[in-house]
């Protein structure tokens, strides 16, 4: 069942739908979608930014209102690729996670991101997540895994590692496994994608390699520099300049010059 907020926001804004996503209240979800309300659109009227309303979703999966939630904004066109802002303000200890770094832990709300069909804009594989051994702080000796960014495959192998000598193991191993199938399904579907973008009924398997691997962040993807050629295209920089200078005309020789031009004559006689 859900909850409406405590106080009616104007309908039809980011406010109203930043907070109707926060308490969990569906028909105002819906309203204001069916309204025009951009779903990623954010809520800028008070002193500080929250995070976009599929984020907001996403954080709060475990309830039934919510899932809803996040069904109706992914098919209204919510992004979860997007950064939520800096925080500002009051609102130094907002998150600034991304959607997919809390839906990690939920295999059905990752198998939603990556392979429903109804979702417009899915989690990018080659998304790169920032993870923090938060646990170094407390335990002793070195953390597990430096901070630092990580693709979304190898993030998903870190954050399901089983703790040492765990007696859950096969239980972090059977959820590592299901979602890791998941972004290996992401990433082919990508790559045939690509392929059809292409225009061609085949590629070769090698094509088709690199781009899984760059889609999984195994290999890097090339810079726009790389991908522009060495040799200058004919005539991408106008006609050849005629000698000494526009229109042709040639500079006049100095006294210096001039004893050097016949010193060099004399010398050949």
């Amino acid at each position: 069942m859900s909850s409406a907020a405590p106080l009616a926001p104007p309908p039809g804004t980011p406010y109203s739908l930043t907070r109707n996503t926060q308490y969990l209240n569906v028909e105002g979800v819906k309203a204001d979608l069916a309204a025009g309300v951009d779903p990623n659109a954010l809520d800028t009227t008070k002193d500080w930014v929250v995070s976009r309303p599929i984020r907001e979703a996403v954080y709060r999966w475990q309830h039934p209102a919510a899932k809803e939630i996040v069904k109706l904004l992914l098919k209204a066109g919510a992004d979860p690729n997007l950064p939520n802002p800096p925080p500002r303000g009051r609102s130094q200890g907002t998150f600034k996670t991304l959607s997919v770094q809390d839906a990690v832990y939920e295999p059905e709300l990752m198998r939603l991101l990556l392979l429903d069909p109804d979702t417009k804009f899915k989690v990018d594989p080659s998304i790169q997540l920032l993870l923090y051994d938060d646990r170094a702080a407390h335990v002793p000796g070195p953390p597990r895994w430096p901070t630092a960014h990580y693709p979304l495959r190898e993030y998903v192998s870190r954050v399901w590692s089983p703790p040492v000598n765990s007696l859950n193991s096969p239980y972090y191993d059977k959820i590592r496994d299901e979602i890791l199938a998941m972004v290996d399904k992401a990433i082919h579907n990508r790559a045939v994608g690509v392929k059809k973008a292409l225009n061609q009924t085949s590629l070769p398997p090698d094509v088709l390699r690199i781009v899984a691997e760059m889609d999984s962040g195994h290999i890097p993807k090339p810079k726009r520099s790389d991908l522009v050629a060495d040799e200058p295209v004919r005539g991408a920089y106008g006609p050849k300049p005629k000698p000494g200078g526009p229109g042709g005309r040639r500079r006049r020789r100095t006294t210096n010059g001039k004893k050097r031009a016949r010193k060099t004559r004399k010398s050949r006689k």
